[in-house]
């Protein structure tokens, strides 16, 4: 009885030590991976200098305070690299040479009054083109041709984002014969009354 209750002893205290080794294990490798998560969070700028490259000693406040082939990144006050093309940016000054930030990213310029290039107003672009926001961005873009849908919202946020520019001189936007909405025997338009709106001589 006595070996018995000896053993018995013995297993209980062999589980108890595995339990506990097992819950230390599981903290230790829980720290690690918490430790790893928030050394890569966005917001650690120090990670983020280090991924691109920045060198965090510079503290900047212009491009004047940095080395040649890089710029002071003024969010941070930190001298970054410069962008190449295809890199993420916020504006021209982030981008090499003379390309510059479109959509969040840097690329080539189009040729000035062409169809993608940057304008202020109608003036800035070709003949038969408008000024028009795409993305946050105002670009050379066409106006409508013949049959193409034109109708615009009264605004809201949307349209201020992505606009479109009216139809080509000598048009109008109205129902076309051929695009009337149809009517129900009750007087309801069952087809979207606007979404029929096109260019038409």
């Amino acid at each position: 009885m006595i070996s018995l209750k000896i053993l018995l002893e013995f297993l209980l205290l062999t589980h108890i030590f595995s339990f506990s080794l097992a819950n230390i294990w599981t903290m230790l490798q829980s720290t690690h991976i918490q430790s790893r998560r928030l050394s890569t969070h966005p917001r650690n700028i120090h990670d983020i200098a280090n991924a691109r490259n920045i060198d965090v000693a510079i503290v900047c406040k212009s491009n004047k305070d940095c080395p040649s082939g890089k710029f002071c990144d003024e969010h941070y006050s930190l001298c970054d690299i410069y962008r190449s093309i295809g890199e993420a940016c916020r504006e021209d000054s982030h981008c090499k040479d003379d390309t510059i930030c479109m959509y969040g990213q840097c690329e080539q310029p189009q040729k000035e009054a062409s169809q993608g290039a940057r304008c202020h107003n109608d003036s800035d672009c070709e003949n038969n083109m408008c000024c028009a926001r795409r993305h946050g961005e105002k670009i050379c873009q066409p106006k409508l041709k013949v049959g193409q849908k034109c109708y615009v919202p009264k605004g809201g946020l949307d349209y201020s984002l992505n606009q479109q520019c009216p139809c080509a001189d000598g048009l109008v936007c109205r129902h076309s014969s051929r695009n009337k909405p149809q009517i129900r025997k009750s007087g309801w338009r069952y087809n979207n009354f606007l979404e029929h709106l096109r260019c038409t001589t």
